[in-house]
């Protein structure tokens, strides 16, 4: 359908590091009545009697383990080990891509109709677009659109297409724009190929009951109350209900 005819475009559905290992030293000894400092390692040196023994140092490795106490001599203090470093943790890999569309190329786009000599089911002809001003022949009726054209159906008016059927049968785009307390309330609008596009705008219950089964392409319906209608997506390679 023309571009201008119809509202559719379619507002267009780690690593992780190894454990680090720290070395550790020798132990030193303590002498007697003396205090000796154990070296860096697992487990502190041995204090002599009346001496005292520092507890070795944890590796410092990020990801190792604190050391041992340092064991006491008599009458001396054992110092606890330091405790080693935490590991940083890796930070983990960003999300994949959005998916793309399925379906055919071009999904947004609608195809252009011929037209032709304008058919009598439409009150009016305009690039193609077949206009239906729906009175009181569309309300608990089945509607077609005429071969090589797209439609664009104003339902505006109480209980104007209740009821009603509208099906598109080719790759054209095929809207209706309903206003009116239960203007669309149990119609059912039906694409093949081309866009298709259901508008529920003002009204009580103005689209209760309401059905859309989308074609192949864009399919959308839009809401401006709570009155929203089923929406069957099918095959449709961008279907988005209100």
């Amino acid at each position: 359908m023309a571009a201008s005819a119809l509202a559719l475009g379619c507002s267009l559905y780690p690593e992780t590091p190894p454990e680090a290992q720290g070395a550790g030293g020798s132990s030193g000894s303590a002498g007697d009545a003396g205090a000796t400092q154990g070296g860096t390692g697992n487990l502190a040196g041995t204090a002599g009697q009346g001496g005292t023994a520092a507890g070795g140092q944890g590796g410092t490795n990020s990801g190792g383990t604190g050391a041992g106490a340092g064991a006491a001599g008599s009458g001396g203090t054992a110092a606890g080990g330091t405790g080693a470093t935490g590991g940083t943790a890796s930070v983990g890999g960003s999300s994949g891509a959005s998916g793309g569309s399925a379906g055919i190329s071009n999904c947004n786009t609608g195809v252009a109709s011929p037209g032709g000599t304008c058919p009598n089911v439409c009150s009016s002809c305009n690039n193609g677009v077949c206009i239906i001003e729906c009175g009181a022949n569309c309300a608990n009726n089945s509607l077609e659109c005429p071969a090589g054209f797209a439609c664009l159906v104003n339902c505006n008016g109480n209980k104007i297409c209740e009821n009603s059927t509208l099906r598109c049968n080719e790759d054209y785009d095929c809207q209706v724009i309903c206003s009116g307390n239960q203007a669309c309330s149990g119609i059912t609008l039906g694409c093949a190929g081309g866009r298709c596009e259901l508008d529920c705008n003002s009204g009580t219950k103005v689209c209760d009951g309401a059905q859309l089964e989308c074609g192949s392409r864009a399919c959308q319906a839009k809401c401006s109350s709570s009155s929203q209608p089923t929406v069957t997506c099918g095959d449709s390679c961008n279907c988005t209900p209100c």
